[in-house]
């Protein structure tokens, strides 16, 4: 019974701590949600998603992302899709 006691202790004594992690992108403030970064031909690209369309950042260095060559990759205007992009990656 003491072990359940620790175990359930644990238990709730973790999930407090992962409930009140949050995580800020640090390349981008806003429009930074689920970020994917790939180095290749000697730039980093950054995806991104937002509430209407896909983002690329382009760059020299990880520094450089946070003011790189922004291009809008994918926008969608049906509200019906609205923020059902999610996780986005690159594959090379």
């Amino acid at each position: 019974m003491k072990f359940l006691q620790t175990v359930t202790t644990c238990v709730l004594a973790l999930s407090s701590l992962v409930s009140a992690a949050s995580f800020s992108n640090p390349l981008k403030k806003t429009d930074g949600s689920d970020p994917h970064i790939v180095w290749t031909g000697g730039y980093y690209y950054l995806m991104t998603t937002t509430w209407t369309n896909l983002q690329i950042t382009r760059a020299k260095t990880l520094e450089g992302l946070k003011t790189g060559e922004k291009k809008t990759v994918w926008t969608d205007t049906n509200t019906n899709r609205n923020a059902n992009m999610w996780a986005v990656s690159l594959a090379l």
